[in-house]
């Protein structure tokens, strides 16, 4: 796949399947617009074009942080996955919000893409207010020579998914059902930075993880069962999201991860942290010596999960 990130840098494109969206998450939904994609390429014999607007229009029109489920290059390896040919990256500006959905279609889509077909979900809008949709896409098509392929409201409501609902489960705990909807596992990736290592003398040496945006969503506050990947290389884990209660009153959220058949030195190595499930809550202990049973239960359960599957 071909990340282009200037539109004026754009090479000659064979027949142009596109579809356009924010692609949050790249999830089932998601999928579901680029499969029809790739068999709309194969029918057409054209090539298949992403056009992703970045960052997130709400953050510019609402004026405040929109919680991602990608980082950009998470999106970028998903749709590559996905076998996009052409991924185009929009930065999302005040000329784009301002911009009719009649210029946006004249000016945007054909002046730059000539499409040959524009494939949509029955409820994506463009333009200023969002007023575009569809039925203007299917009303301009004859005018510009375009094909429409509407991804249709059954087909939405048979996934029954959406960006908003994955960060919901998030936000909830609920790691299984936004592992669902996504049709992968949650992850964080990050540096492995130094940290006052009490779980190493606690007998639980844990690895504090620098991630790598700050507006990637975090999980709901517990500990979670993961795999992490670190030098090529895959361990069962416990993951700590969380304020630390019991050693910590600064407030300050932070992810530690336990590799639990690991001995070794992880500072400044990139770890890649894979939710599976989340086992209890964060809890305040009144002693350390507590702390450090319960950490020795949730070991036992995270390799009863893993002996398990």
């Amino acid at each position: 796949m071909k990340v282009i990130r200037n539109i004026e840098n754009l090479p000659n494109i064979v027949a142009p399947i596109i579809t356009m969206g924010t692609f949050d998450g790249v999830h089932k939904g998601h999928q579901q617009i680029l499969e029809e994609l790739n068999t709309l390429k194969k029918q057409l014999q054209g090539e298949s074009i992403v056009l992703s607007f970045y960052p997130h229009p709400r953050k510019l029109i609402q004026g405040a942080s929109v919680p991602l489920l990608n980082t950009l290059s998470e999106k970028i390896a998903l749709l590559a996955q996905a076998e996009v040919d052409y991924l185009v990256l929009i930065p999302f500006n005040r000329h784009f919000a301002d911009m009719s959905p009649e210029n946006y279609v004249a000016d945007f889509l054909v002046a730059n893409f000539h499409p040959q077909c524009i494939v949509i979900g029955y409820d994506h809008r463009f333009g200023k207010n969002r007023e575009g949709d569809i039925h203007l896409l299917k009303k301009l098509a004859p005018q510009y020579h375009f094909q429409v392929k509407e991804i249709s409201a059954q087909t939405v409501a048979e996934i029954s998914v959406s960006s908003t609902k994955i960060r919901r489960a998030l936000l909830a705990g609920q790691i299984e059902k936004a592992n669902d909807l996504l049709g992968y596992n949650y992850a964080l990736t990050g540096t492995v930075v130094a940290g006052e290592q009490l779980g190493r003398t606690l007998g639980f040496p844990t690895a504090n993880l620098d991630w790598e945006e700050s507006e990637k969503l975090l999980p709901a506050n517990g500990i979670y069962i993961a795999q992490a990947d670190v030098m090529e290389k895959t361990y069962a884990a416990l993951v700590n999201v969380g304020v630390r209660p019991t050693v910590s009153d600064s407030g300050q959220r932070s992810v530690e991860v336990y590799l639990l058949d690991f001995d070794g030195d992880l500072y400044g190595k990139q770890l890649r942290v894979h939710f599976l499930q989340r086992i209890r809550d964060e809890v305040k202990f009144d002693t350390i010596v507590d702390m450090q049973k319960q950490m020795l239960h949730d070991k036992e359960k995270a390799y009863a999960y893993f002996n398990k599957s």
